[in-house]
């Protein structure tokens, strides 16, 4: 709701930049019939190049504001975003019908497209009827919902080129359900509607860690990489090592937010916020992961893995249950 009202908010703008617009595109358009005509006449062909009636420059059209898209194919999405270097937001109330598209072979949609979009790069897409589109800045987020049936049956497809491992999952918990405690209509709103707008109004800026902040990630990576060879070790499914290998990125991601949300005008980001947001990837995001991407994985082949262990170490002694669990 606030990024709708900041784009109601932007209607009066663009109405007057349209119609300066309009007015320079009929003086451009002008110009353009008037050197047309010219060169159509053959005494045009005996003057000289002082001559020839000036060409005005093309105005660029302006462009709405808009962050929020719900139903979009990927070409119109590169278009929208091309004169939005900002970035959209793709909000999906059930994402049933988006993941038909993207898995179906015969509906045309360039998944490729959704994946660059999370990285936020320049992109390039070529058509043959629609010609090129280029987007210097493809930034996408992705929000919606999904039932745990629609997720089921789309999982190895959506899973393919790595699209679901991108998504951070937020997961009802049955055993958490309870009566609420309703509070007055509005009481947080004002607060973070005020929060985007400051966000959206505030320049380019950038931002570094202090020592301690930088010391504390450093960290975080040295534990990402003695993780990373224990869930080979212990043959964690593709899908889930996949996801668990962009826990950077994302801690990275969620560190910038947090500080845009608390601190946006200090240059440097403190080891608090490094701190929360690592305990946040290590106690939630890497359970939810292997909730989501695990669910068939190294759990169900933990008995596989027992009897490999035994075999691997048969020329010892003995193989004790204490060093089978670490």
């Amino acid at each position: 709701e606030p990024l709708r009202l900041i784009e109601m908010g932007d209607k009066q703008r663009y109405a007057q930049a349209h119609s300066v617009w309009q007015y320079k595109a009929d003086q451009f358009a002008a110009s353009k019939t008037a050197r047309t005509k010219f060169a159509q006449n053959p005494e045009s062909l005996l003057s000289s190049d002082e001559d020839i009636p000036a060409l005005l420059p093309e105005p660029e059209e302006p462009v709405a504001l808009r962050f929020t898209v719900s139903d979009a194919t990927s070409q119109k999405l590169v278009r929208l975003c091309a004169k939005r270097p900002r970035g959209m937001l793709a909000y999906f109330d059930e994402m049933n019908s988006w993941v038909n598209k993207l898995c179906s072979p015969t509906s045309g949609e360039d998944r490729s497209a959704w994946v660059v979009g999370f990285e936020s790069e320049s992109y390039q897409m070529d058509r043959v009827h629609d010609g090129e589109s280029h987007c210097e800045n493809f930034a996408l987020s992705i929000y919606g919902n999904m039932q745990p049936r629609v997720l089921e049956d789309n999982f190895t497809r959506l899973a393919a080129d790595g699209l679901l491992q991108r998504f951070l999952p937020a997961i009802p918990r049955h055993d958490k359900t309870r009566i609420g405690n309703p509070i007055a209509s509005g009481v947080h709103a004002p607060a973070w509607e005020n929060t985007l707008r400051l966000t959206y109004a505030m320049p380019p800026t950038h931002y570094t860690l202090t020592p301690d902040a930088y010391s504390a990630f450093r960290a975080f990576q040295v534990w990402y990489e003695s993780r990373v060879k224990s869930e080979r070790l212990i043959s964690s499914s593709n899908e889930f090592l996949t996801a668990f290998c962009k826990i950077t990125g994302l801690a990275g991601r969620l560190i910038l937010i947090f500080h845009a949300i608390e601190t946006p005008f200090a240059s440097t980001v403190d080891a608090d916020i490094v701190n929360r947001v690592i305990k946040i990837i290590r106690e939630y995001v890497v359970p939810a992961y292997r909730h989501v991407f695990d669910g068939n994985g190294s759990a169900a082949q933990f008995d596989q893995w027992v009897m490999e262990y035994v075999i691997q170490h048969s020329d010892q002694p003995r193989v004790t249950g204490s060093e089978i669990k670490r």
